[in-house]
C-alpha cells in the first residue's frame, strides 16, 4: 500500500513570521512586558490553528475566529507596542494582560461549547418543508418583482442624485435633512429586502428557472440601490461577500481556505484605505497625495478600536464597578423610543465615552466587553457562549443544506440570507451591542417578510402550479 502524502500546512507560517516579526522588533522590555507578549502571541497562535482548521470554506466559526485574530491578537499587539490604541492613553501592563487573558478563556469556552454541542446533538439533518416550485417561480416573477422594483424606484424618489454617488459626507447632509423614519426606511426596509431578491434570484438562476437576462436585470438594480460607496462599510460587505459567496458555488470548496485569505487580505488592506474612497472630491485630495499615512492612520482609529475597549471597560468596572445587567436591558429594548422610556441608556462604548468626559461616542464596545460591563468574567464567558451555540446551529443548518439539499431546490430564508448574516454578526462580535442588535433586527426582519410574501403567494394564487 503507497501511504498518502499529507500537504504541509501552510497556512502555520502565518503565526510562525507574525510571531518572529514581532519578537524581533518588541520583544525587548521588562519582564512584564514579556508576559503580555507571550499572552499576546498565544492568542495568535490559538486563533490562527482554530481559524485555518474549520473543514468548511467559510462559516460563522470562521468569522468568529478571524475576529480574534484580527481584533484581538494582530492588529492590538502592535497597537500596544507602538502604543498607538485607540481613543485613549497608553494603559496600563496589567489591564492588557488581563485582557488577553480574558480573551483566551472567551476563546476556550467558545471551543468547549461547540465540542459539548456536538457530543449532545451530533450532526442530525435538518428539514427543508420549502421547495422551488413552478408556484414559487411564478410568485417571484409577478409579487416579488413589483414589490423589488416598486422598492427600487421608490428609493431612487427619496434619495435621489444623490443615490449613485452618496459617499460620506454626503450620506450626513442628506441625514440630517430627513426624518429619523425615512432614513431607517431606506436603510432598512428598501435595502435589505433588494439584497435578499438579489440572492434569491441568483439561487433560482443556478437551478436555472430563470433566464440570464432576468438575473442580469436585478443585479443591475439591486446594486444601484445598494451601491457600496453608498452605504456604511459594514452593509457594503455584507453586500458585496454574499453576492460573491452565492456565485462562488462549488469553487470554495474545492479551495477551502481562499475566502479567508480574501477577507484577510480585505481587512489588512482594502478596509483601510476605504478612508481615501470614502471622501467628497474636496476632501479626498489630501488624503490621495498620503496614501502611507492615511493606511497607518487606519489602524489606529475607530476601525480597529476594538481591544482598546476592551481594556477600556476592564479599567471602567475597576472603579465605578459593574452595571448589573442595565447595559443588556437597554440593548434587548432597543425598539422602545427615549421619549417613552427617558431613563433609557446608551450604548456601553457611548457610556464609557461621556462617562470620560469624551463629546465623540461613536466608538465600538466589543462581546466581550459588553459581557464584562455587566457581569464581569461570568458575564464575558457566558456571552462567548452562547455566540458558540448561535454559531454552531447556524453553521450545520446552512451547509448540511449547501452539501445536501441545495441542488434539489429546497429552500428557507435561513439559508438564503446565511452569507449576509456572516457579515452581520461579525459585526456583533466588534458591537456595540445596541446597534448591532437593532441593525440586525432591522435588516433581517424586512427581509425575512419580502421572503414570506412571496412564499405565501406562490401558495394562496398559484396553488395548481405547487409541486
Amino acid at each position: 500500500m503507497t501511504e498518502k502524502i499529507k500537504h504541509f500546512p501552510w497556512w502555520i507560517l502565518v503565526p510562525v513570521f507574525y510571531s518572529a516579526g514581532f519578537l524581533y522588533y518588541f520583544g525587548e522590555g521588562p519582564i512584564l512586558w514579556h508576559w503580555v507578549t507571550a499572552s499576546f502571541l498565544l492568542n495568535v497562535w490559538v486563533a490562527s490553528v482554530s481559524l485555518f482548521r474549520d473543514r468548511n470554506p467559510y462559516s460563522l466559526n470562521r468569522m468568529f475566529w478571524i475576529f480574534m485574530l484580527v481584533f484581538f491578537a494582530m492588529i492590538p499587539a502592535l497597537q500596544v507596542a507602538t502604543g498607538s490604541l485607540p481613543w485613549g492613553k497608553p494603559l496600563p501592563l496589567e489591564i492588557v494582560l488581563r485582557a488577553n487573558l480574558l480573551i483566551l478563556a472567551g476563546g476556550a469556552v467558545y471551543q468547549l461549547t461547540r465540542y459539548v454541542l456536538t457530543a449532545v446533538s451530533g450532526y442530525r439533518p435538518p428539514l427543508f418543508p420549502m421547495r422551488i416550485s413552478g408556484g414559487w417561480v411564478r410568485s417571484y416573477a409577478t409579487v416579488g418583482m413589483a414589490i423589488f422594483l416598486t422598492l427600487s424606484l421608490l428609493y431612487f424618489l427619496i434619495v435621489g442624485a444623490d443615490a449613485l454617488f452618496l459617499q460620506k459626507d454626503i450620506l450626513n447632509k442628506w441625514r440630517d435633512r430627513v426624518p429619523d423614519a425615512v432614513f431607517l426606511l431606506v436603510e432598512k426596509g428598501i435595502r435589505s429586502p433588494a439584497l435578499y431578491f438579489c440572492l434569491l434570484s441568483v439561487f433560482l438562476y443556478r437551478l436555472r428557472r430563470i433566464s440570464k437576462r432576468l438575473m442580469a436585470l436585478v443585479l443591475v438594480v439591486g446594486l444601484l440601490v445598494n451601491f457600496p460607496l453608498a452605504m456604511p462599510r459594514v452593509l457594503a460587505a455584507a453586500v458585496l461577500v454574499s453576492l460573491l459567496l452565492s456565485f462562488g458555488g462549488t469553487y470554495w470548496q474545492r479551495h477551502r481556505q481562499a475566502f479567508t485569505l480574501l477577507l484577510l487580505a480585505a481587512i489588512f488592506i482594502v478596509y483601510p484605505l476605504f478612508q481615501v474612497v470614502r471622501r467628497t472630491s474636496d476632501g479626498m485630495g489630501p488624503t490621495l497625495r498620503q496614501p502611507v499615512q492615511v493606511y497607518s492612520w487606519g489602524f489606529q482609529r475607530g476601525d480597529f478600536d476594538a481591544y482598546s475597549m476592551l481594556c477600556q471597560t476592564m479599567a471602567f468596572t475597576d472603579t465605578s464597578g459593574f452595571q448589573q445587567g442595565r447595559q443588556l436591558q437597554t440593548a434587548l429594548a432597543f425598539a422602545v423610543p427615549r421619549k417613552y422610556w427617558p431613563q433609557k441608556r446608551v450604548g456601553s462604548g457611548a457610556l464609557l465615552r461621556q462617562k470620560a468626559g469624551e463629546s465623540f461616542v461613536n466608538v465600538s464596545s466589543p462581546l466581550l466587553a459588553e459581557g464584562y460591563i455587566d457581569f464581569g468574567w461570568v458575564g464575558a464567558l457566558l456571552y462567548f457562549a452562547l455566540f458558540a451555540l448561535l454559531a454552531r446551529q447556524y453553521d450545520c443548518y446552512y451547509w448540511y443544506w449547501r452539501l445536501h439539499r441545495a441542488s434539489a431546490g429546497d429552500v428557507s430564508f435561513r439559508v438564503l440570507y446565511y452569507p449576509v448574516m456572516l457579515i452581520l454578526l461579525f459585526h456583533l462580535l466588534r458591537g456595540d451591542l445596541l446597534s448591532s442588535l437593532a441593525q440586525i433586527a432591522g435588516i433581517y426582519l424586512s427581509a425575512w417578510a419580502f421572503h414570506h410574501l412571496i412564499r405565501l403567494s406562490g401558495r394562496w394564487f398559484f396553488r395548481k402550479t405547487i409541486s
